[in-house]
């Protein structure tokens, strides 16, 4: 299994166990969901719902499968937030993920085409925020990145999203796109921000 170690935080590949936390993350520790593109969230009847969760489940039994297929030099476009507490790093106390997608060069997601890469992460556990975690994770997930050469990162949110506007400042991200009015969210109007670190 893939791992990446740091100041008390593993990063690691998925594993089976971790689709349970995702479930949960979904359907009943969803404070999460007020931050990362909260959008998708508002207005879902409840047969759109089920059949998203449906579909959720799937994408995650895919996501093991492709985890187990990786090799170690494979480039990890996703990898799994985990306290560094265990000697087995599949029994670590998983708190979110990272993942990366690609955007175009208007900075619109693209995966088919998309030229640059955006990372992201989410902390779902709230009992492990506010503790540095965030900045810890995205710091390793970025070292990834940078040891196969790549010059630049990207990371994408909302006007409304203070922290992570904060984590991508602290992290050495710069303002590069602004898209007014891009996003509504809890009836108020706010923009579109795409990030970008220079590697």
């Amino acid at each position: 299994m893939y791992c990446m170690r740091r100041t008390g935080i593993l990063l690691r590949d998925m594993v089976e166990s971790d689709i349970a936390d995702y479930l949960r993350w979904e359907t009943e520790e969803t404070e999460w969901q007020l931050w990362d593109a909260p959008w998708m969230y508002e207005g879902r009847s409840p047969e759109q719902c089920e059949r998203e969760l449906r579909e959720y489940r799937q994408a995650l039994e895919r996501r093991v499968r492709d985890a187990k297929a990786c090799t170690p030099d494979d480039l990890r476009p996703r990898l799994e937030i985990c306290l560094d507490d265990s000697v087995d790093p599949a029994a670590s106390t998983h708190i979110g993920g990272l993942g990366s997608y690609l955007i175009d060069d208007e900075f619109n997601v693209d995966d088919a085409s998309g030229v640059h890469r955006a990372i992201g992460l989410d902390i779902c556990d709230m009992r492990a925020r506010g503790k540095g975690h965030a900045a810890t994770a995205m710091d390793l997930f970025i070292e990834q990145f940078r040891a196969r050469g790549f010059s630049a990162l990207y990371c994408q949110t909302w006007s409304g999203n203070v922290r992570m506007i904060n984590l991508a400042r602290k992290l050495g991200f710069r303002e590069c796109c602004r898209k007014p009015g891009l996003r509504r969210v809890r009836g108020a109007v706010y923009d579109g921000l795409t990030f970008e670190l220079k590697l």
